[in-house]
Order: C-alpha cells, then sequence, then structure tokens
C-alpha cells in the first residue's frame, strides 16, 4: 500500500478539522462548513470539490475513528507484559479522538447512518473479542456475556474519559480485560 494521495491527504485533514471543530464546539449541528474550512486553512469551496456534504465528511471520520478504535482494543490484545498492557491503555484512553467517538454515540439518536456505523462496529468488535475469549477456558462457556460485559465497560470508560476522569470506570475496564484477556 503506497502513501495517500495529496486528495486523499486532503480530505483527512478536513476531516480532522470537522473532529476538531466538533470536540471544541461540543456540537455537529453547531460546526458549520466555514468553521471546518477555516480550520482545515483552506477556502469553504474547496470543501465541496472534497465532500458533496457536511454529513459526507462525518461518515468518513466516524469510519476511521472507530477502525482506530478497533486497532487500539487489538493492539491492546496483543501486549506481552503488564508495563505494555498499561502503556497502551494510557494511550488508549487519553486520545482526543475519545471525545469525538463520544459525539458519535450522541449523534446516533438523531442519525440512522451513524448509529448504523456504530452497530456494525461493535458487532465486527464483538466478533473479534469473541474468538480472544473463547481461548480463556474459563469463560467459554458464556463467553457472549463476558465480551457484552466487556464492550459497556469499553464504551463507558471512553465516554467518561472524554468528559472527565474516571478511574473508577477505568479501573472496572482493566480488571476486566486482565480478567478476561489474561497476558501470554
Amino acid at each position: 500500500m503506497g502513501r495517500p494521495s495529496i486528495a486523499e491527504q486532503r480530505r483527512i485533514e478536513i476531516g480532522r478539522a470537522l473532529q476538531t471543530c466538533m470536540v471544541r464546539s461540543g456540537s455537529y449541528r453547531l460546526t458549520s462548513v466555514k468553521d471546518i474550512a477555516q480550520e482545515a486553512n483552506v477556502a469553504t469551496g474547496l470543501i465541496h470539490h472534497y465532500f458533496e456534504s457536511k454529513d459526507e465528511i462525518l461518515y468518513m471520520m466516524a469510519d476511521l475513528s472507530l477502525i482506530a478504535l478497533s486497532n487500539s482494543v487489538e493492539e491492546l490484545m496483543h501486549t506481552k507484559t503488564q508495563e505494555q498492557r498499561q502503556a497502551r491503555l494510557n494511550e488508549m484512553f487519553n486520545d482526543v479522538n475519545n471525545s469525538f467517538v463520544f459525539n458519535l454515540y450522541f449523534l446516533a439518536a438523531s442519525m440512522p447512518e451513524v448509529r448504523k456505523m456504530i452497530e456494525d462496529w461493535r458487532e465486527e468488535l464483538e466478533a473479534y473479542l469473541l474468538v480472544r475469549i473463547r481461548r480463556n477456558e474459563k469463560y467459554s462457556d458464556n463467553a457472549q456475556e463476558c465480551i457484552e460485559r466487556f464492550m459497556y465497560l469499553l464504551e463507558t470508560v471512553i465516554i467518561y474519559t472524554s468528559v472527565f476522569e474516571n478511574k473508577q470506570a477505568r479501573e472496572l475496564f482493566e480488571q476486566a480485560l486482565n480478567e478476561y484477556f489474561p497476558l501470554g
């Protein structure tokens, strides 16, 4: 896979500008194409050259953000030591992407396309985690229940860490991680 084209790089820059504006304002609705253009340091007309609508930018960034979150979880599963796991958790929960993902969950209530993206993402991540948890003989009989609990904790921690520090939620997530997906 080669380097992204200039057009693809520009699309991602515009998408990141949307993320920044949304997190800053706390609202997708209050984020205008003009705001996005200013943040991306491009002319408003150029936004329309790369995207048909603000929604198209949102969908692209939602997809990229959810993929990034899945990748973070997968990397977490591949850690070999407790130190690596702790470092990975710190990276994962200090990621500014979490604030954008939090906004996506909020938008899912009013935007069926976003809701579908989140549902599809959850389904894929749950399938991946289900395969991994079944390796832990202790939970093979109730693997689906464990995955649902794990996903609930993951989403709770993402939401809480995007708003304020919540040590208890993070500790509960870490306990579940270590219990369901032990190192080694």
